[in-house]
């Protein structure tokens, strides 16, 4: 590998999002909000109750 792909690596891998589901890395352009507290048990709409997932596992981890 070269430095200037070991430099890129390192420095953005530690600030990438990961979802909240299945802790992987998210794509920029891939991205789903979810509820950390759903609203039909209690949760609110508000940006502490917010989470992001990958689209496949904000469908998934519904059913």
């Amino acid at each position: 590998m070269d430095v200037k792909s070991q430099i890129y690596i390192q420095e953005t891998l530690p600030k990438s999002s990961t979802c909240s589901y299945c802790r992987g890395l998210i794509h920029q352009n891939s991205i789903s909000f979810d509820h950390i507290i759903r609203k039909q048990d209690g949760g609110t709409g508000s940006v502490q109750n917010g989470a992001l997932m990958h689209p496949y596992c904000n469908t998934s981890a519904k059913n």
